[in-house]
């Protein structure tokens, strides 16, 4: 999945990502956050990031030679509560991240093998020592991991504030060792080699190199055949299997061929979709109501889309009319009723007439 285009995408979101509407933001190629009046309060420094979870945001920089990120964790006013220092770092859940510190990513897009996988708490205290070959979120008090070759189940109960590495590996073993002792869900959950924690009662699992979904049962809604899959939205899944994207429906049925080069998530009934770089707009049917016609495109927040021609950005309807002529040199999406968008150089918000307001 190009997760890469997707970021930029969301970055030009001026969607709230927390309690404090804090949003991210792309300039010069790095990543950022700042608040509902366009105030920045975390600068645009760091390589790559991720959203805030449970008040804290993962961020990464790269070494010198632009290889080699290095994760950690910043709050909401950019101070860095944990060192960027680990080879992979995943989201809270729980009040605890998954971390790694000796792995490595074969490709951009490829997950990183090797290393030891462990747990820190929002202090930077790694509660749960990095001595597991896998490790996945918490959910509902467990997580799955690997340890000597060895899929089990530890519980958060079982380590209260340890760091002895010692006392940690003889829990591990000794804590769930076989499907038998599992619960019926973890059992199944146990067959992946990956899962990612469930969120709204379902969870992206992985086996091997291919994505699906379960519910809260156990039960299979999308079998794991997908290279990628985004974000419920709407009731809908955006899937990409063999580079191209297409839509599920929240019970794994195609409802929209998968034919797009890219594709975007559902938003106020239309998704963006993209064939030979070019991008416009279709609805739940998969008919196209916007012509793929523009050279980038963000979803319809407010009723209305950033769009992309040559240099020039501006902001159309859900019709395809032009409402916002394509004058300006960047533009992020509306957000209560303002859009920052730039101009020779100068930042400044308008009005969905286009009128510049404060």
């Amino acid at each position: 999945m190009k997760t890469t285009m997707i970021a930029f995408l969301m970055c030009l979101m001026t969607m709230a990502l927390s309690a404090q509407n804090l949003k991210l933001f792309q300039w010069n190629g790095k990543y950022g956050f700042q608040d509902e009046t366009g105030k920045i309060i975390i600068p645009a420094k760091y390589d790559n990031s991720g959203w805030f979870r449970e008040g804290l945001v993962k961020v990464a920089l790269k070494d010198k030679y632009g290889m080699n990120e290095k994760w950690g964790f910043v709050d909401k006013t950019g101070k860095e509560v944990i060192p960027l220092k680990y080879d992979c770092a995943y989201d809270f859940s729980e009040g605890l991240a998954v971390v790694n510190l000796g792995g490595k990513a074969a490709s951009l897009y490829s997950d990183i093998t090797g290393g030891k996988w462990g747990y820190v708490d929002k202090t930077g205290k790694e509660v749960i020592p990095l001595i597991y070959d896998k490790a996945g979120n918490f959910s509902g008090g467990k997580a799955q991991v690997v340890l000597n070759g060895q899929t089990i189940y530890i519980d958060r109960k079982d380590f209260p504030g340890t760091s002895n590495t010692e006392a940690v590996t003889t829990k591990a073993e000794t804590n769930v060792t076989s499907y038998t002792a599992l619960s019926t869900i973890d059992a199944i959950r146990s067959k992946y080699d990956k899962v990612f924690g469930f969120e709204n009662g379902y969870e992206r699992v992985k086996l091997g190199d291919k994505i699906g979904i379960i519910d809260s049962t156990g039960k299979e809604i999308i079998p794991p055949v997908y290279d990628g899959i985004l974000p419920l939205s709407e009731g809908i899944y955006t899937v990409t299997k063999d580079d191209k994207r297409g839509f599920l429906d929240k019970n794994g049925k195609v409802i929209i061929p998968l034919k797009y080069d890219d594709a975007n998530v559902f938003s106020e009934g239309l998704v963006g979709v993209a064939i030979d770089k070019k991008w416009g707009f279709i609805d739940k049917t998969g008919k196209v109501i916007i012509p793929l016609k523009y050279d980038d495109n963000s979803n319809f927040k407010e009723g209305l889309a950033m769009v992309k021609l040559g240099e020039k950005y501006g902001f159309i309807d859900k019709t395809g009319r032009i409402v916002i002529p394509l004058n300006y040199d960047y533009a992020c999406t509306f957000y209560k009723g303002k859009a920052n968008v730039k101009l020779d150089g100068r930042w400044f918000y308008i009005d969905k007439t286009g009128k510049e307001v404060k």
